[in-house]
């Protein structure tokens, strides 16, 4: 097990961030999609990227829930990694009870990553403590949900939300990643978007600085323009708030941000064919005209993708650390933009 945990350490990332139910773990050869379920809360943790806790005053150091992912060479066993992982578990704490609970989870087929083979294990422990893990096996990796809590009568209380949150999991290999179609459809799950940021370092916990989704989609570059010109339609609400101005993001604003994020003076207001309002709300023109119709977002999309094949060829790359989108302290994980050629 420490084996293990050791190669979690070294193997996984984390994408999202505290704001929003819908979170991203993301690994070389895995992405795990995962609600965080009512009631709890994202926690800090070094080596556990997808940590959560009851939101609750005085909560026990025992009790917890936490998502990953183990990636592998070939093909891993999930009878061999139940067996490994209790017979490690029987020898370290003499007189654990382990048993299995039987858990349908519709939602863990046979696809192109996953097996559909998976198995719940509940271990109670000499001191009371109790534990709950869903092992899913996939083509390269084992994908582990744990819940941790005090004792039994706890383990009893927050059940409920482990089952809630194994029912929300949603597993991709490779392929996804790195496919820019399915890249610009997780734009959805954003969490957080840049606005104001002083962290020159963000966490999983930064707000206002944009969320490892955002930043993920950003960092194809020019790859992912055609693919972020599709999504200026899309009218699918995110749980990401607009500030100042009211209303969420939809994941077309999020892709056009991240398209200003990628080209610096995109000329918005001359696309969208508003002006600016200088004398009162500002930018508020632009969430109200697109607000206002999908004929305007589709529109802006027509006039935006014209734009771009006009003047791709004249786009030249500007090294800078600056955040275009943001009031940031980070430094641009591009380390620059594009720009038209003067």
């Amino acid at each position: 097990m420490k084996k293990l945990i050791s190669l979690l350490i070294l193997t996984i990332l984390f994408v999202g961030q505290n704001f929003g139910q819908s979170k991203m773990v993301v690994g070389k050869k895995h992405t795990i999609i995962v609600d965080i379920p009512e009631n709890w809360l994202q926690a800090q943790n070094d080596q556990l990227p997808f940590f959560i806790k009851p939101d609750k005053k005085e909560v026990s150091s025992e009790t917890y829930m936490y998502v990953y992912g183990i990636d592998y060479n070939s093909k891993p066993e999930l009878s061999g990694w139940i067996k490994g992982n209790n017979d490690y578990i029987s020898d370290k704490f003499k007189g654990v009870k382990i048993d299995t609970l039987n858990q349908k989870l519709d939602n863990i087929n046979c696809d192109d990553y996953l097996t559909g083979n998976h198995l719940t294990i509940t271990y109670e422990y000499p001191n009371e403590r109790n534990e709950v893990i869903l092992v899913i096996e996939c083509k390269n990796t084992i994908v582990t949900a744990v819940l941790s809590t005090k004792d039994k009568t706890e383990l009893n209380q927050l059940l409920p939300s482990f089952i809630e949150l194994s029912k929300t999991l949603r597993i991709l290999g490779t392929v996804a990643q790195t496919d820019n179609n399915r890249l610009v459809d997780s734009l959805k799950y954003v969490s957080d978007m840049p606005y104001i940021c002083h962290d020159t370092l963000p966490t999983q916990l930064s707000v206002g600085c944009g969320d490892q989704i955002f930043w993920r989609v950003v960092k194809q570059k020019q790859d992912i323009i055609p693919f972020l010109l599709d999504k200026l339609s899309d009218t699918t609400q995110t749980a990401v708030p607009v500030p100042n101005f009211g209303g969420q993001y939809t994941v077309a604003d999020i892709a056009y941000t991240a398209l200003q994020e990628l080209i610096k003076d995109i000329p918005t207001f001359e696309l969208l064919g508003v002006k600016f309002d200088k004398n009162g709300c500002g930018y508020c023109s632009y969430w109200n005209h697109l607000q206002k119709d999908i004929k305007n977002r589709k529109k802006f999309q027509t006039n935006v993708r014209n734009w771009y094949d006009k003047n791709k060829l004249n786009l030249i790359w500007v090294s800078s650390q600056q955040i275009l989108t943001c009031d940031c302290a980070r430094r641009h994980p591009n380390g620059g933009h594009f720009e038209l050629k003067q």
